[in-house]
């Protein structure tokens, strides 16, 4: 078997799953998925996307696995495990680990029509990472200024605006608005930066961007995952779910924000990927 812990997160579980069933394809093992938590939200996504495995299992004794996780990843298709157990256990967030299989890949996600239009959609991950203080510099302005995003939109030629995003809403609000918002992880605002700071954030979001009467879209992530796959203009900053979602495209046109995380140490390589529709911007 080749098990694959799931964390918390659709667009981890992507990276994930895909890490998983290409070895589990090489070494000609089944592929079990073990969700972090009984009820996971993020496997209904994943069996709407129609993506295959063998089973879901809960509770396993992992013992007698041998484990695979990013420092030996790729030598674990060199090995010979034709009688282990192997068990996935880690972020797999490299885009290298990935380039040559592309092609695979993207017949394991079947694909809704292109749209015709030249429409551009923004991915805009806001959520919980509003109150992260790695979201501020350490004079709390935000890493990524409304300015920043709309520098990034006018290098596209395009029709409509469309925005999606994990907020319940796209409009100004005040700070009792915003803390009420229930996310998928418990915040502890003890920690998180001044929730002052967040609402001026996102309210300058939203006043910076009303120049394009942007269309909202607030669905499923799985559903805005297969949405932004159809368009021709893809504009997102550090999403894994986006950035599946425009590998995974047809698009001619992809902004990638350019640092994927330069508040972090081990900052990831997702933004070089060498596709010749891409561009980084910051």
């Amino acid at each position: 078997m080749i098990y694959v812990k799931l964390t918390n997160g659709f667009g981890n579980n992507l990276f994930q799953y895909i890490a998983g069933r290409l070895l589990a394809d090489h070494h000609k093992k089944e592929l079990v998925l073990i969700p972090p938590f009984k009820g996971y939200y993020g496997l209904n996504g994943i069996i709407k996307l129609g993506l295959k495995f063998d089973a879901i299992e809960n509770q396993i004794d992992l013992s007698s696995c041998e484990l695979i996780t990013e420092k030996n990843y790729l030598l674990a298709y060199k090995n010979n495990h034709y009688q282990t157990n192997l068990v996935l256990e880690g972020y797999f967030e490299d885009y290298t680990y990935y380039y040559d299989h592309l092609k695979k890949i993207r017949t394991w996600f079947p694909f809704s029509a292109k749209r015709e239009n030249n429409d551009l959609v923004v991915q805009i991950r806001m959520g919980d990472r509003l109150f992260y203080q790695s979201t501020y510099d350490s004079n709390c302005i935000p890493i990524v200024k409304p300015k920043s995003y709309l520098n990034a939109i006018k290098q596209f030629e395009f029709e409509r605006l469309f925005i999606i995003t994990d907020m319940p809403f796209w409009k100004k609000v005040s700070v009792d608005e915003l803390i009420k918002v229930k996310y998928h992880i418990t915040l502890d605002y003890k920690q998180s930066i001044d929730p002052r700071i967040s609402v001026s954030y996102f309210n300058s979001l939203v006043d910076t961007l009303q120049i394009y009467d942007p269309i909202v879209r607030q669905q499923s992530v799985s559903d805005d995952f297969s949405f932004m796959r159809s368009f021709n203009n893809i504009l997102f900053q550090h999403s894994t779910t986006a950035w599946w979602a425009a590998v995974l495209s047809d698009a001619n046109n992809i902004g990638v924000y350019g640092p994927w995380r330069s508040n972090k140490n081990n900052n990831k390589n997702l933004s070089n990927i060498p596709l010749k529709e891409w561009f980084q911007w910051e």
